[in-house]
């Protein structure tokens, strides 16, 4: 009987995806109603096509456009709808150098 001794290969299903990331700076340049986007605990959402459709309107999400909006998005006390709903705008991850609370 034939031993098979080669590595076996997961699945793509446990396989980590691989997410793309962006530093503060690459973030800060996608700052106005043409190119929104926003970090939420260090993930990055594309909410360009969203400012239309935000139920308080496009203009608290522009307040933030470009930055860091954890604190303001988790004080306004949004839904887990709305929670759920980010995450399609989601494109990746800040880099590990400019992720805020890093050990």
């Amino acid at each position: 009987m034939e031993q098979n001794n080669s590595k076996r290969e997961l699945p793509p299903l446990f396989e980590k995806p691989v997410h793309k990331q962006y530093s503060r700076t690459e973030v800060s340049n996608h700052c106005d109603a043409s190119s929104c986007w926003i970090v939420l605990d260090n993930k990055i959402y594309d909410v360009t096509e969203f400012l239309s459709k935000h139920p308080g309107g496009p203009d608290i999400i522009l307040e933030n456009a470009g930055r860091d909006a954890t604190v303001p998005f988790k004080d306004k006390g949004h839904s887990m709808d709305a929670i759920r709903l980010i995450d399609q705008y989601y494109i990746g991850d800040l880099t590990v150098s400019d992720r805020l609370g890093r050990h």
